[in-house]
């Protein structure tokens, strides 16, 4: 696009080959700069803080526009030879050739015979083939012939056409001249991608670099997780658009404005819920943050993971059917193994192929993989955050590996996040007893058994936007969670039976638990003593009793 609006500037200034070959060259200058810009973009300034793989392709992207503009100018080369050899008879070859001015020209005609036939009669012309010059078809024999039929006055100025036809030497200088241009664009762009590397290579410690993923999901009761002293906290680091689960306009990613409605019962049911948090706190068995037997497990797969069949045990259910066929071949790798308990969660992301796959109720065994139920969403990165009938082929609304049909990663703390020090996506909270027999949009069903004065699932909350969080002295895990809430908001998203529970990416699949970092050698329902509970608004609810739930 920028290479064609230079061509197009440099005729509009004026429709001579100087002008459109300078077009040329800036249009190829600009398409160089802007594809530096994005792979700085995509990569970041540190090519430590993402894979080999993605940073290779990555870096492949500046290549699609450079071949690009390589392409655009060989279609302009073929297309004016079409224009030539179609356009052109061979008594408008002459009548432009002598100069005449009468001869009125198009704006693709103007650079055909300026890049193609002017050239082309050059070398006949300094070779002294006047009938090669003058015959491009049978009609003429001669240069004598061909001023026949040079409309009045043309002929006059037939004294100048040896100065108005290139040499072959100055066609040659020039051509020489666009093509150093060239290869210096291709030089600069290579200098300056090759400097991303070298600033990448001498990047921060990739400890404290790595890209983080997108927003996530799950669970429930709590456990209890091993603690430990307090790390030093990493640099936040933006995570490139395509790390990431759901759309940027999903309720999941999407920042909250100040001016967001509330629902009318919201004092009533924020009182419901402090209320619950006290009956925890005297039980001592809550507010939780689950991270192992009641979350789950991300496994982030390449495009070379091999593919395995997973056996749908519900077929019978609505949906059934379409999601074994989801479930025909999932890259899930040999190592892979979901979390523990009884729910036995498991989620798997392939970002090159944009799919994700979640299970309930997952185990391996001699036969292969089975599961109890789950879910899948093809285009994930633009999904809207639950199951609809566009996640895939024969999708329904009860599909998802939760009893709301929200997603079990969606909202979930992952590690990566975590390491980074933000958290840009609103958090899952599952709650004891949400209420029965209604719930809210984004949830598509409900198990739960809760009064009317209890928050159901699908239910949005958020942080008051005033409150300032500077005065709370909060742990630095703590503070990385009211941050999201007051920006991105909470979600309900299943019931516990227990405690009021926060969901934290399992770390099960790595060698050491990283949560010892941040845990400070207390307990999750310590961490959360100074959680502002009583700060807490609902926001507006559009509340259903069967899917599909969709908002007016």
């Amino acid at each position: 696009m920028l290479v064609a609006a230079g061509v197009l500037g440099g005729t509009v200034i004026r429709p001579d080959a100087r002008h459109m070959a300078a077009g040329l060259v800036l249009g190829q200058a600009c398409t160089a700069l802007v594809a530096t810009y994005a792979v700085h973009r995509t990569i970041g300034i540190s090519v430590q803080r993402t894979k080999a793989k993605r940073g290779a392709l990555a870096l492949l992207r500046y290549g699609v526009p450079l071949a690009l503009t390589g392409l655009a100018g060989k279609f302009a080369f073929q297309f004016d030879r079409l224009a030539v050899s179609r356009k052109f008879t061979p008594t408008l070859y002459a009548v432009y050739v002598v100069g005449a001015v009468e001869l009125p020209l198009t704006a693709s005609e103007q650079p055909a015979v300026n890049w193609v036939l002017v050239p082309a009669l050059s070398r006949h012309y300094v070779a002294g083939d006047l009938a090669g010059w003058a015959q491009f078809n049978d009609t003429f024999a001669s240069e004598e012939d061909c001023v026949a039929f040079v409309p009045s006055g043309a002929a006059a100025r037939r004294s100048t056409l040896r100065h108005s036809i290139l040499t072959s030497a100055e066609y040659e200088a020039i051509r020489a001249r666009m093509l150093l241009a060239a290869v210096g664009l291709l030089a600069v762009a290579a200098a300056a991608t090759a400097g991303l590397v070298v600033v990448g290579l001498s990047g921060p410690d990739p400890e404290t670099g790595t890209v983080r993923s997108p927003s996530a999901a799950p669970a429930a009761s709590p456990e209890t997780d091993e603690t430990a002293s307090k790390a030093a906290s990493p640099p936040t680091v933006r995570r490139p658009v395509t790390d990431r689960l759901f759309a940027r306009d999903s309720f999941w990613n999407e920042r909250l404005h100040d001016e967001t409605p509330l629902d009318p019962s919201s004092a009533v049911l924020v009182q419901a819920l402090v209320g619950e948090v006290q009956r925890e706190r005297d039980a001592v068995i809550g507010p939780w943050i689950a991270t192992a037997e009641s979350s789950t497990p991300l496994y982030r797969v390449g495009p070379s993971q091999p593919t395995v069949r997973v056996r749908l045990e519900r077929k019978n259910l609505p949906g059934g059917k379409a999601l074994a066929r989801a479930f025909a071949k999932v890259p899930i790798p040999k190592d892979a193994n979901p979390a523990a308990g009884s729910d036995r969660h498991m989620a798997i992301w392939q970002p090159s192929t944009d799919k994700l796959w979640e299970f309930f109720g997952a185990r391996r065994t001699d036969d292969g993989w089975r599961t109890n139920w789950g879910g899948a969403i093809r285009r994930v990165s633009k999904s809207p955050g639950y199951y609809t009938a566009r996640a895939w082929r024969g999708a329904t609304r009860n599909w998802g590996a939760t009893a709301s049909s929200l997603p079990v990663i969606g909202g979930t703390m992952l590690l990566d996040e975590l390491k980074q020090g933000e958290i840009d996506h609103a958090l899952a909270i599952n709650l004891p007893r949400p209420r029965a027999g209604q719930f809210a949009w984004p949830a598509q069903r409900t198990d739960g058994t809760g009064l009317p004065t209890t928050l159901p699932e699908g239910a949005r909350l958020r942080l008051d936007p005033t409150l300032n969080l500077e005065e709370l002295n909060l742990p630095r895990l703590t503070r990385m969670m009211v941050e999201a809430a007051q920006r991105y908001g909470l979600v309900v998203r299943d019931q516990t039976y227990n405690a009021i529970t926060f969901l934290g990416e399992d770390p099960s699949p790595r060698s050491r638990n990283p949560y010892k970092r941040y845990y400070l050698g207390r307990p999750p329902s310590e961490l959360l003593t100074n959680f502002p509970w009583d700060r807490l608004q609902v926001l507006e609810m559009h509340l259903c009793t069967r899917p599909p739930c969709e908002p007016d």
